[in-house]
């Protein structure tokens, strides 16, 4: 769950004689709001049912258990949001050097399954011009090397059905930006990654010199709505301890499949295949309290 939310956490960490540590976790979230990069958006339930034309918010909770051992870690978990969607899923990593201070070397490899479940009102609705139909899943692999202030690495990422029509775009373990499409499509601005039968790839490169940050990413993405190709360069200074300033120029072509309509929210049978240039220049200015 990203952004700033309404609601709460609690987590107990024990360790056994074997120098593993064993956590459990309860999230819960009544609203989220975001005031960072392109956002500023203030609080609201992301989820909610509507039942005898009343709007009822029954949150978004997750239980989660983490194993960690000598940089290897495994982490089941449930997701739900009642009326809505109910989620298994994992996530195993291996983390060469978990105390990686950016001196030395440091691989890092994450994978994510995801396995929602949608409630039964939910399954006829369309969600991203796709309905959301009974269950879904999503396998998301990256690979990630440090070596000393410099980063490089790649990711694969994988839809099956609409995985994500209600549970994919509430939190973002991606670890990119999915939100740079046009304001007029279903989303809004939503990237076609994280749409109904998406696969991705992607490889990214950057690093830190005193003051100065910078990265790269590149993206290739083909789905049942649209195909999408990206490059992006971001460059960024920190101007005092609370104070960033960065600039982002990112190419972005969409190829709309025929049979859908940016803007449309169902599909569209006759409707012809169009490109789109979503390049776009982003200029930020941070600051933190």
């Amino acid at each position: 769950m990203s952004g700033y939310t309404q609601g709460f956490e609690i987590s107990a960490k024990v360790k056994d004689k074997n120098e593993g540590s064993h956590k459990l976790w309860w999230f819960s979230s009544w609203g989220r709001a975001f005031a960072y990069g392109e956002w500023i958006y203030d609080f609201y339930s992301p989820r909610t049912v509507v039942k005898n034309g009343r709007t009822l918010n029954y949150g978004i909770h997750l239980v989660n258990y983490t194993y960690e051992r000598k940089g290897i870690s495994v982490s089941p978990f449930f997701q739900f949001s009642p009326g809505t969607y109910y989620s298994p899923g994992v996530v195993v990593g291996y983390d060469s050097n978990p105390n990686f201070d950016g001196v030395g070397f440091r691989s890092e490899t994450k994978a994510y399954i995801l396995l929602p479940v949608h409630a039964p009102l939910r399954r006829d609705t369309y969600r991203y011009a796709v309905k959301a139909g009974t269950a879904g899943q999503s396998l998301l692999i990256r690979q990630r090397f440090d070596y000393n202030e410099f980063n490089f690495g790649g990711a694969f990422y994988k839809v099956w059905k609409n995985a994500n029509a209600y549970i994919g775009t509430t939190g973002n373990p991606l670890g990119i930006d999915f939100w740079t499409n046009s304001v007029y499509d279903i989303g809004q601005a939503l990237s076609h990654v994280v749409t109904a039968d998406a696969v991705s790839g992607w490889v990214f490169g950057g690093g830190v010199h005193k003051k100065w940050l910078w990265g790269t990413l590149w993206r290739w993405t083909s789905g049942t709505l649209a195909n999408e190709a990206s490059a992006a360069v971001n460059v960024g200074y920190k101007i005092s301890k609370s104070l960033t300033a960065s600039v982002k120029l990112e190419y972005l072509g969409v190829m709309t499949h025929s049979g859908f309509t940016v803007g449309s929210y169902r599909p569209t049978p006759g409707s012809k295949a169009l490109y789109s240039d979503r390049s776009h220049l982003m200029t930020t200015l941070s600051a933190k309290f």
